[in-house]
């Protein structure tokens, strides 16, 4: 829609794909997404939601590329959640040194039609 093509502000946040295979985030985040990235929101907030759609979601960079996740840090290590129905597992990486967390994903575009490529879960 025009309307949010005008809010985009490309020199103030940066903006990151899903994959079309990136699972990990899914019912929330519909691999083939747009998300877009606040840059200046890079510490994890441990609280202040109720709610799974409230929880802020992180766009990180690490050794393997680029996932979306809710995000824990503990003792030295930033821990990558995968949503409970995804069926994937949590990423777990050294910081600072593997991974580093790029900003928090402030909106979405996702299509509609997830249907037409269902994921199988093996």
């Amino acid at each position: 829609p025009v309307a949010l093509l005008e809010t985009i502000e490309p020199k103030k946040h940066r903006y990151g794909y899903i994959g079309s295979d990136d699972w990990f985030m899914y019912p929330i985040l519909v691999p083939g997404s747009f998300v877009q990235i606040d840059e200046s929101k890079r510490r994890v907030v441990r609280d202040g939601w109720s709610h799974e759609n409230e929880r802020p979601l992180y766009f990180v960079e690490h050794r393997c590329g680029h996932t979306c996740a809710w995000c824990t840090e503990q003792g030295g290590l930033l821990i990558l959640q995968p949503h409970s129905t995804s069926r994937e597992a949590p990423h777990v990486y050294k910081v600072p040194g593997e991974a580093e967390i790029v900003g928090q994903v402030i909106a979405v575009a996702m299509r509609l039609d997830l249907a037409k490529r269902r994921h199988i879960h093996s």
